[in-house]
């Protein structure tokens, strides 16, 4: 890109200053109004052909991006986007696994979806919901949650508290689907992040907690399932 503007900067010049010069000879060399007027025209139209040049030069540079600067979105339509630097909405998925710390064989495997707000204090406040299936006998959890996600400090951090309360819908096999609370907190560890997205893990402990009646129709024995889990999640 540099050598041809150089070359069409060079071209400009060489199209400026030849007719300035045959038009001293012919300054000289011709005599009457007729022939100056002729003269004139022909340097006027080589400086015309010049500046065209030189604009257009100057055009093309100015519309290339400074050294270094990489515009980043957010969605697939870039046009309707706005940077990631100045966005307050965030959403993600995360993917892992909840292990079941009693012995009642509630251990899960876990995908969850999340979207909310954030700035330079939260990561992350707003609501999530998943889908847990149980490792055992196809049990399937659907926890719908409200989240908050902080460092507690405006600068980056590498790591930040996680916290999550609501509730969750149950499906035992020969069991109507019924509804229980669940919570979970945890330590994250920020393993990328970027103007575009963030990666993470995040280690934590929960619970299950399920009322007398749920208990009797699963057989659970006791008021709380505790649980350890490990997740690892994207945010945009």
């Amino acid at each position: 890109m540099a050598q041809r503007l150089k070359r069409r900067f060079a071209l400009g010049l060489l199209l400026l200053f030849t007719p300035l010069a045959g038009t001293i000879a012919e300054w000289n060399d011709y005599s009457g109004r007729a022939e100056a007027k002729e003269v004139i025209i022909k340097v006027a139209n080589s400086m015309a052909v010049s500046d065209s040049v030189m604009n257009n030069s100057k055009q093309e540079f100015s519309d290339l991006p400074p050294t270094g600067y990489e515009e980043e979105r957010e969605s697939l339509f870039p046009s309707k986007s706005r940077n990631l630097g100045f966005s307050h909405f965030t959403w993600g998925a995360e993917f892992g696994s909840s292990i079941d710390c009693t012995a009642n064989n509630m251990s899960t495997f876990d995908v969850d979806a999340l979207i909310g707000y954030k700035n330079s204090f939260l990561q992350l406040l707003g609501f999530g919901a998943g889908l847990h299936r149980s490792i055992y006998d196809g049990t399937n959890y659907v926890p719908i949650y409200a989240v908050i996600r902080t460092d507690f400090r405006k600068a980056p951090s590498p790591c930040f508290l996680h916290v999550q309360g609501g509730y969750s819908f149950n499906t035992f096999k020969d069991s109507p689907t019924f509804g229980d609370i669940s919570a979970a907190a945890g330590l994250g560890v920020n393993l990328h992040t970027s103007r575009v997205a963030r990666s993470y893990l995040i280690l934590g402990g929960g619970f299950r907690y399920f009322n007398q009646r749920h208990r009797t129709q699963i057989s659970l024995n006791r008021r709380f399932v505790i649980i350890a889990k490990l997740s690892f999640g994207v945010n945009f």
